[in-house]
């Protein structure tokens, strides 16, 4: 799926449950998690529904805690990962987080999780 098709789907409110975001443009990174913040949110549901983590300063459980948690007063749950190379240990096919969070997430209903992957 390119940028535009991204972009397109979530104004459509077509939001998939989990959006790994990785590239060298930066730009096409926070249009995308901007957009998402746009259209799964109010203003009024973002301060109880809207994390945003940096890797640097998180760990495996914060993030999974997060993410497991149900919305507040609305359908959906935004949980955005910034700087994710640091957490490039817990990515990997073997650990708990990437086989956890995915399923956790399609399991709860309302959930959407963006998570920014920046070349270092």
């Amino acid at each position: 799926m390119n940028y535009k098709d991204i972009i397109l789907s979530i104004k459509q409110k077509k939001i998939e449950p989990i959006y790994f975001l990785c590239g060298e443009e930066s730009y096409f990174i926070d249009e995308i998690t901007k957009t998402i913040l746009k259209f799964t949110l109010t203003k009024e549901e973002k301060s109880f529904n809207q994390i945003v983590l940096y890797a640097k300063d998180t760990n495996t459980e914060e993030i999974i805690s997060e993410a497991k948690q149900f919305p507040f007063g609305s359908k959906k749950k935004v949980v955005i990962i910034k700087e994710a190379p640091c957490l490039n240990l817990i990515w990997t096919s073997g650990s708990v987080l990437y086989k956890l969070l995915p399923n956790e997430l399609t399991k709860s209903s309302g959930q959407a999780a963006s998570v920014n992957f920046f070349s270092a």
